[in-house]
């Protein structure tokens, strides 16, 4: 048999990546708001179509390996007719990374958001609002000399959350709806960015710009958004949110620490709370005081490390104490009370005074001398108090989530589940630091260039989330199943799972006109019949 006239190509799941594309139709979009203005091979929206594929193949080659990614790919069929893979190189590519910066980067993914939310119907009942850091290789990023470096963000040391302090970074800021976990928003910050300030900026500067943020009805996110600022401007929006109570505040410390433990009820399996009001910021509030099943457990593991830690730096403390001299016996009983009241895991035994008479001059005082005053010492023991450990224990896994929403406070389950939708940020942020998707780090020779691939990252989320959703949710709707990693069914499965799945099917082209499909199964043509098109014709099994 001649094989010459046959060329085989992978196709696997990039199947359904392009399939998702045309479904919200990306491609279309953005030639639309960025249209080239001279005859090419490839548009901007397909080179982002290019770089989407690219890294949803996850290989972990970089974007700048795309020709020799789209090698023995059926470029015509995920892409375009026409476009070759030496049409995909590192000019074209850059070229259009400066384009989308020049459009702006958050506007032209908040618009592709949109379409997407609207392309799946998806309305979400709450937002959430996370930061991540990516560290940056290079130095040369803030080089004054490259050009107007005001309207690029500033590539810097800061916070590492990948624990290298010593690299430049760059910081991702994501609004996330709580349904598929779609980004909604994105925006891109100095490396040394902090949260609190950063959540109070987004809230003042964005949050009413965004449709999706106007159809929920909260907003979600960690206890950096717990400040007066940010609390009391968002109940000067009438924007309601929910958010963990920083452990930090003092209101906080007095209900974590003194829990009313007979008011604790049921929430569901690990978890029981009960409602309590609060006044903090000016800002009528709810608190739901949660102690945790899974979090006493954990905090139990390094609970003795951390008492033998606190008597250790009491001891020092008390040391120290021990060293001062007062001037009266009542300013050292004063002060030895004050520091028993700070005590966390110890109490005081045996202590005394000490009365230390004081005499003129120097050297050892005359038998007949009179002193001249006296200075008082303390003289104390420490021991672990067994009642202080015990009520320790006791509040070990207890943490406060907050809501203005005071006339219609969820139940303490639906609280509770909502703000738990945070982990579909934390989720989307793992992602994009998969090293088989791209890595926490990397370089290309624009710091414009930087913000636009934080753009394609973000964007690969949104179709990886959406086209996850949109199989789950077909699968629920239909009463349908597929096989997952354990062999059995389920109607939840991970996107990756399936990505891998697909992974043997095959592109093969004879006599350049007639194209076979082959590898899909039952399972396949389920899923794809399932999505409906575009998907059944990009995988449709013989076409001429």
């Amino acid at each position: 048999m001649n094989f010459d006239n046959v060329d085989v190509y992978d196709y696997g799941h990039l199947g359904l990546v392009a399939g998702f594309i045309k479904q919200v139709g990306l491609v279309d979009y953005i030639d639309r708001v960025i249209p080239k203005t001279k005859l090419c091979h490839v548009s901007h929206g397909q080179a982002v179509a290019a770089m989407l594929l690219n890294s949803l193949g996850f290989h972990s080659q970089s974007l700048y390996l795309v020709p020799e990614y789209f090698s023995d790919k059926p470029i015509d069929l995920l892409i375009a007719p026409g476009i070759y893979s030496e049409h995909l190189n590192d000019d074209v590519l850059g070229r259009t990374l400066d384009a989308v910066f020049d459009y702006g980067v958050s506007s032209l993914y908040s618009e592709l958001a949109i379409k997407t939310l609207n392309t799946l119907k998806i309305t979400p009942k709450a937002i959430n609002l996370d930061l991540t850091s990516f560290h940056v290789d290079g130095t040369a990023y803030n080089d004054n000399t490259s050009g107007d470096t005001d309207k690029f963000i500033r590539i810097v040391q800061g916070y590492s959350r990948d624990h290298r302090p010593e690299l430049n970074q760059i910081i991702l800021a994501l609004i996330t709806e709580n349904q598929a976990g779609i980004p909604i928003y994105l925006e891109a910050l100095i490396g040394n960015a902090e949260d609190k300030s950063t959540f109070q900026d987004i809230i003042t500067s964005q949050l009413d710009l965004l449709k999706a943020a106007e159809n929920s009805q909260y907003l979600i996110a960690d206890s950096a958004l717990y400040t007066k600022a940010t609390i009391q401007s968002l109940h000067e929006k009438n924007r309601y949110f929910i958010t963990r109570v920083s452990s930090v505040s003092n209101d906080a410390k007095a209900v974590s620490n003194r829990p009313d433990l007979a008011a604790f009820m049921p929430i569901c399996d690990g978890y029981e709370g009960y409602y309590t009001d609060s006044n903090y910021a000016d800002v009528p509030q709810k608190w739901l005081v949660i102690r945790s099943q899974a979090g006493r457990e954990r905090a139990l593991k390094t609970f003795d490390k951390d008492v033998a830690k606190g008597k250790l730096r009491e001891e020092k403390q008390l040391s120290s104490l021990m060293k001062t001299n007062f001037s009266c016996e009542h300013d050292a009983l004063s002060r030895l009370e004050e520091f028993k009241r700070e005590l966390k895991y110890t109490e005081i035994k045996d202590y005394q005074i000490n009365s230390i008479a004081q005499y003129s001059g120097r050297g050892a005082p005359k038998k007949d001398a009179e002193p001249v005053g006296y200075k008082y010492t303390i003289t104390a023991n420490l021991e672990i108090c067994e009642a202080k450990l015990e009520e320790a224990k006791l509040k070990l896994g207890i943490f406060i989530l907050s809501t203005n929403d005071i006339n219609n406070t969820p139940d303490m389950h639906e609280l509770l589940s909502l703000y738990k939708s945070q982990q579909r940020v934390e989720r989307g942020f793992r992602f994009l630091k998969d090293p088989s998707f791209m890595t926490s780090s990397f370089f290309v020779e624009k710091p414009s260039r930087i913000e636009a691939l934080l753009f394609l990252m973000t964007t690969a989320l949104m179709i990886y989330a959406g086209l996850e959703h949109q199989i789950r949710t077909t699968l629920k709707e239909n009463k349908k199943t597929v096989t997952n990693s354990m062999k059995k069914q389920t109607d939840n499965p991970t996107l990756k799972w399936l990505f891998l799945k697909f992974t043997k099917i095959k592109c093969l082209i004879v006599d350049k006109t007639t194209v076979y499909i082959k590898g899909i199964d039952e399972e396949h043509r389920h899923i794809i019949r399932l999505l409906g098109e575009p998907y059944e014709s990009i995988y449709r099994e013989v076409k001429k």
